[in-house]
């Protein structure tokens, strides 16, 4: 009977020591993950302070940039208008390919006191091939005849425009102005070193379309645009008066 009771006596011992082992980890994990919650939850705090401070700059300098662009808007009028003693009388053929869209830069030429001739590629090439058989062109049977030649480029290769501005610097000794829609692809802007060239790459923005009227107004060529191989944004130093 002793034997039992001593035996009995161990176990007891044995499975208090395990029960105070258990709840020794089962305390240790209560208190670990404790901590842990609270590392995440002041670590997540901090990083959504920094969300809201990046937010907040990041809004400063959209309306910034939103100021800038509504005191530009203001000044469009202004510098279109600076134009009409310069431009006023003067006419522009503007060619695009077959029943090509022209209202858009119609409106901005005809707004500066241009008279604007909607032609198309179709009206230069044709003739051309008839001249290459032995008859002459004189675009004089065009009552007036124009001063200046605006090719709408498309954004992309243009095989058809650049023959158009080509056969144009050929035929007739006025002023070639490509005008091209930005697409950031260098590569798709055609560029002569006549002087009587010039070259837009923007003209769907407004700074595109400055250039042209000043380019216009002065007679003068160039490439002018967003493109590194541009020579700036407009014709420094010509701007109408």
């Amino acid at each position: 009977m002793r034997k039992v009771g001593a035996n009995m006596l161990d176990y007891r011992e044995y499975f208090i020591a395990i029960a105070a082992i258990f709840l020794a980890l089962a305390l240790g994990i209560l208190v670990g993950v404790s901590f842990g919650d609270n590392f995440l939850v002041s670590n997540q705090r901090e990083i959504i302070e920094l969300l809201e401070q990046e937010l907040g700059r990041r809004k400063m300098i959209i309306d910034e940039k939103n100021e800038v662009l509504e005191r530009w808007e203001q000044l469009k009028p202004l510098l279109m208008r600076s134009y009409l003693n310069s431009l006023s009388g003067k006419v522009v053929a503007v060619i695009t390919p077959d029943d090509g869209e022209t209202s858009e830069l119609q409106a901005l030429l005809e707004s500066s006191g241009v008279l604007v001739q909607p032609w198309t590629a179709e009206a230069i090439l044709a003739p051309a091939a008839e001249e290459e058989r032995g008859a002459s062109i004189e675009f004089e049977e065009i009552p007036p005849p124009p001063d200046c030649f605006v090719v709408l480029m498309q954004g992309m290769p243009d095989p058809v425009g650049v023959q158009v501005l080509e056969q144009l610097l050929l035929m007739e000794n006025k002023q070639v102005i490509a005008a091209y829609p930005w697409t950031g692809r260098e590569d798709y802007y055609w560029c002569s070193g006549d002087e009587r060239c010039g070259v837009i790459d923007n003209i769907d923005t407004f700074w595109g379309q400055i250039a042209l009227l000043e380019m216009i107004a002065s007679g003068i060529g160039g490439y002018y645009g967003f493109s590194s191989r541009g020579q700036g944004l407009i014709p420094l130093g010509e701007v109408a008066q």
